[in-house]
């Protein structure tokens, strides 16, 4: 081979080389292993592989009072919206319409529409009544009388009717009134859903109160012009008129934001000039948490609900979660400037047995500023061994029954709240039109009450230190009717408690 050639074969042999390795590395550039995608790249990528339809049109059935455009408001999408036949926000639209009380059942969905690529969602409903008892409370309660001693227990009632769709339009009237020893409340509610097809629900509420209210435990003195007395109890009544405007726009499937203006007008209290009790050795004035004569309460609140429960009524999974805030201060018309901040959350979930639901509960709230007596906490809203207040009325004057012997046996009332607890359901009965459901159910928990300013405006600190914390249960039976959701438990007869059928 002449020199030529050996130097052409070597060049050849080199460029093939090098050819060689410019392929193997655009090769890699293409099958090679590449970076692990992004966020934004999977849901590109998901979003290409969905298959997405456009919606001609709803075609709404089953609904005999319910007018349909009712229905269309609380459906996410209009004709010509792009549709994922597996976009949760349809099983989110189905809770949705069942949240609404109006139907026992809902079925969504998707039926080939007149072209291809185009589709109709269907919407299946089964109506339920809408006439409900919302509330029913029938019991005993111990008060104090005029003269400061404790008078025997009496009874107490109230209830709460309401049509949450009045001739299938989407309005709601409700009135409700409450019953007790020289204490009587009245409230009326009105309003629509997507009032003049705005998307915001619109509710107007009318109250009328007459409050008695006792104060002090240990060594009262009270004071009138006749003299100073001792007494049991420093007794006061007090009347409130008012009415409420709240707005409510549903963000999602699964978040609601409410915005509430409430104004009042708060009679003087009338009662003993001046009362005072023995606290930790040292006289302290009592404090009724009320103007002595006519004053406003003018109040803006937001808060925001997230629910994702299956059934509103019997829920057995999801969550129902809810934080708000009320704001009261000279602009807004009210002679109690305070905040007042609450939030709870409760979560459902269902047992692989025999259709079994566990509940857990928490709850937490704080007052700061000069509240009224009744923005502040009261233990029989926390205990299940006290019944809650009526419509605002402190129906049983007795304290806590303290389980565990802490100081929270004299609070009544406070600035500061909690309370954590879990309820068992015992699946017995589910079907049927008149009888939805029947279940046993046993609960318990612990709860927290204080108000802090107290504490810090006595001269001397508390004999006794421990947390301000006890012990709460209950167990009983519930029922869901189509007139309503009812419940008999067994610590309202410890004691002679009163009887609370309530939702």
């Amino acid at each position: 081979m002449t020199l030529r050639r050996k130097t052409f074969a070597f060049a050849l042999a080199v460029a093939h080389v090098a050819y060689a390795d410019d392929v193997a590395d655009d090769e890699s550039r293409i099958e090679g292993p590449s970076p692990a995608p992004t966020e934004g790249d999977a849901a590109a990528i998901a979003s290409e592989a969905r298959t997405l339809y456009t919606l001609e049109g709803v075609d709404v059935r089953g609904n005999e009072r319910t007018l349909s455009r009712v229905i269309y408001a609380l459906i996410p999408w209009a004709p010509g919206d792009r549709i994922d036949p597996e976009d949760r926000r349809l099983l989110r639209a189905r809770y949705r319409l069942l949240a609404t009380g109006y139907f026992r059942d809902v079925e969504l969905s998707l039926r080939r529409g007149s072209k291809r690529g185009r589709v109709v969602l269907v919407c299946e409903v089964r109506e339920r009544n809408t006439l409900i008892v919302e509330s029913l409370v029938a019991g005993v309660g111990a008060r104090a009388s005029s003269d400061g001693t404790t008078s025997p227990i009496g009874p107490f009632g109230g209830v709460e009717l309401v049509e949450s769709n009045l001739a299938g339009t989407g309005v709601l009237f409700g009135a409700a009134a409450a019953l007790a020893n020289h204490q009587h409340a009245l409230r009326l509610r009105v309003g629509e859903r997507g009032l003049l097809a705005s998307g915001v629900d619109f509710e107007a509420s009318f109250l009328t109160a007459a409050h008695e209210e006792s104060f002090g435990a240990r060594k009262v003195l009270v004071s009138s012009p006749e003299g100073t007395a001792p007494t049991s109890h420093a007794v006061y009544t007090y009347g409130r008129i008012g009415g409420s405007l709240r707005a409510s726009m549903r963000m999602d499937a699964d978040w609601t934001l409410h915005g509430t203006y409430r104004a009042e007008l708060l009679d003087a209290p009338e009662g003993p000039s001046f009362a005072s009790e023995l606290l930790n050795g040292e006289r302290t004035p009592i404090a009724t948490h009320l103007l002595p004569r006519a004053s406003t309460l003018g109040v803006v609140g937001v808060s925001a609900i997230y629910d994702s429960r299956d059934n509103p009524a019997v829920p057995s999974r999801g969550i129902l979660a809810r934080i708000g805030t009320d704001v009261a201060a000279t602009p807004t018309g009210s002679d109690y400037p305070y905040a007042k901040v609450e939030a709870r959350l409760t979560r459902w979930f269902a047992l692989p047995w025999r259709g079994d639901t566990l509940r857990l509960n928490a709850f937490g709230g704080v007052v700061s500023g000069s509240a009224p007596l009744f923005e502040r906490f009261n233990v029989g809203d926390l205990s299940d061994l006290l019944p809650d207040r009526v419509l605002g009325l402190t129906v049983d004057q007795r304290p806590a029954p303290n389980l565990l012997g802490t100081r929270i046996g004299g609070n009544r009332w406070g600035t500061v709240a909690a309370k954590l607890d879990v309820d068992y359901a015992f699946r017995l009965y589910r079907g049927g039109s008149s009888i939805e459901s029947v279940d046993l159910y046993v609960g318990a928990g612990a709860y927290w009450l204080d108000d802090p300013a107290q504490l810090l405006a006595s001269a001397h600190p508390p004999v006794d230190r421990s947390w301000p914390i006890d012990l709460t249960f209950d167990a009983g039976i519930r029922m869901v009717s189509n007139v309503g959701v009812f419940g008999f438990g067994v610590s309202n007869w410890l004691g002679l408690f009163p009887t609370e059928l309530r939702p």
